[in-house]
């Protein structure tokens, strides 16, 4: 009994380990039914092969090789900003602009937001986004440090402008150090309205990025940023509604 107690045991943590590592999509459809007002997935036919890159911990001393691939492959993504970085890199936000990506803020520190009071959070918020350019569709976008949030979170940083901002497809490249594997995780992800988290900062970035994009192509995906992403699915909604 004790052999068998533990071998469920063991079962039901690989099981909770893999929900966690690769959610599958019944997963991550629930939540977001849960989180209507957190953004982990869009809705596209499924013959729209279509993604939103997002790219956390920018910017960096690699920032600017990952601006180069995105304009080799003819991509675009939504860049969430570390307000501490930014003086040690002047220039990147209005390059990151200027090429036509978005940028989101990933609050002043490299912290998890849950351990920060709702009045720090909000000051961080607020410092930060003076210094952010307005994205072209004219939506701010927040992403958690650490990828938790609460109820009284979201509709705090909703009273400031904000859509909360996680995603369905996360190789854990802040923990996995493997541009191979992490990449190789992604593709294996990868479906139609898929956000798409990354992050920026690591020496295993640019090629982990490149590998990803690499494969996309191959697959005939599309990488778009978060707001290209909500108007494709947007004109879908509407024309499914006509």
């Amino acid at each position: 009994m004790l052999f068998l107690a533990l071998l469920i045991l063991l079962l039901t943590l690989f099981l909770l380990a893999y929900i966690i590592y690769k959610p599958p999509k019944f997963v991550i459809d629930f939540l977001q039914w849960k989180y209507p007002s957190v953004i982990f997935q869009l809705s596209l036919p499924s013959n729209r092969k279509i993604v939103a890159l997002t790219i956390d911990d920018a910017p960096s001393p690699y920032t600017a090789q990952i601006l180069a691939l995105l304009k080799e492959y003819n991509a675009k993504a939504t860049f969430f900003i570390i307000g501490s970085q930014i003086a040690s890199h002047p220039g990147l936000l209005e390059r990151i602009h200027a090429e036509g990506h978005e940028t989101g803020s990933h609050a002043w520190r490299d912290e998890a937001s849950l351990s920060l009071t709702l009045t720090d959070l909000k000051q961080q918020t607020q410092e930060l986004e003076e210094l952010l350019p307005a994205n072209e569709n004219g939506e701010k976008y927040f992403r958690p440090g650490s990828g938790f949030f609460s109820k009284e979170m979201v509709e705090m940083v909703e009273g400031l402008g904000y859509r909360t901002v996680l995603g369905c497809v996360f190789p854990h490249d802040a923990q996995i150090h493997s541009a191979k594997w992490n990449s190789r995780h992604v593709l294996s992800m990868v479906r139609s309205g898929a956000v798409v988290i990354v992050h920026d900062r690591r020496g295993y970035s640019v090629e982990e990025i490149e590998r990803i994009l690499k494969g996309l192509r191959t697959g005939s995906w599309m990488v778009e940023s978060l707001g290209g992403l909500l108007r494709i699915a947007e004109e879908e909604r509407v024309k499914k509604g006509s």
